[in-house]
């Protein structure tokens, strides 16, 4: 087939050389015929004429320069054109790939650069801290959660950029989840005073559990850290959307566009000093990835309402 498709182009290639040869062998006969010549001679010379012509294609054949990528995207055959489509299609996609990987690249030194200027401070206070004569333990368990929380912000970026995300989809019920996170964060509702109200979570979705969890998670650190003592946080479910709000510090109209945005801290995070702006962007990217819709309603200096919401729900 391969040999078919090679000569069929070659003899396109040489369409004038054939005629040209064809008006020769033609002119040659009508020469001898019209003299009334003998037939063994005239056979003879068209034998001689045919040799001739193609030894000269063979040479030609075996000889033939190959063609410039140039050359045939000039005159391509039809053979040829799916070639350079597809060619086409993976120059597209290997530039595509390499935009992607610059873009991660690029990602991955902002958040590292982040993470490591963040994690710093609360290293330098607890030093501080324990050169201290009468250590302030409370202080030392502070920090330690907010180490603890940098160190899982750091292995959720990870894990999220290793294309190997293990995601792994499966039906959960919401509301064991969401109190499973609120014990591990006991101590946090405890020191702060912060009251809590768990409202109807029986629910159940297909999603990855971990993913959710760890989603689920930032925004109620967020909801903790940004809730002063004797705070109040409700979490609940609202029109197909499990809804965390606080009636914390608030966010500025202004800021409110970009909380999203890797790195973004906005006013009240640099003022309270403790806003790393990774934490949302993570929920963000996951979010996408695991298709939940994610929104924010806040009023600086009243509330701020987390929206999570899912794309199929069951009753329980």
């Amino acid at each position: 087939m391969v040999i078919m498709l090679k000569l069929r182009d070659f003899f396109k290639e040489n369409k004038v050389s054939f005629i040209f040869f064809l008006i020769i062998n033609l002119t040659y006969l009508l020469v001898f015929l019209s003299f009334d010549l003998e037939k063994f001679p005239i056979f003879y010379g068209f034998l001689i004429n045919f040799f001739i012509f193609l030894a000269y294609f063979i040479y030609k054949y075996f000889n033939q320069d190959a063609p410039t990528f140039v050359e045939i995207s000039k005159n391509p055959s039809q053979r040829e054109k799916i070639i350079l489509d597809e060619f086409e299609n993976l120059d597209k996609k290997y530039k595509s790939l390499l935009l992607s990987y610059n873009n991660m690249e690029g990602d991955m030194k902002d958040f590292y650069g982040l993470w490591i200027h963040e994690i710093k401070t609360p290293i330098a206070e607890n030093n501080l801290v324990l050169a201290d004569s009468s250590p302030d333990f409370d202080q030392l368990r502070k920090n330690n959660k907010r180490i603890e929380e940098y160190l899982n912000i750091l292995l959720g970026f990870v894990r999220f950029n290793s294309k190997t995300n293990d995601y792994v989809f499966k039906s959960l019920v919401i509301d064991s989840l969401v109190r499973e996170i609120i014990r591990e964060k006991s101590y946090d509702f405890i020191s702060k005073k912060i009251s809590l109200d768990v409202g109807d979570l029986g629910f159940m979705t297909v999603t990855d559990e971990k993913w959710l969890g760890f989603i689920i998670s930032q925004l109620l650190n967020n909801a903790l850290k940004y809730t002063k003592t004797g705070g109040k946080i409700k979490i609940y479910f609202e029109n197909g959307s499990l809804i965390i709000e606080d009636n914390g510090i608030g966010i500025k109209a202004t800021d409110l566009p970009r909380v999203f945005e890797m790195g973004y801290t906005g006013e009240n995070g640099r003022k309270f000093g403790s806003s790393t702006g990774l934490g949302l962007y993570l929920v963000k990217s996951i979010g996408d990835d695991l298709n939940l819709g994610i929104k924010i309603e806040s009023k600086e200096g009243k509330f701020t309402k987390i929206m999570l919401n899912f794309p199929k729900l069951t009753k329980l």
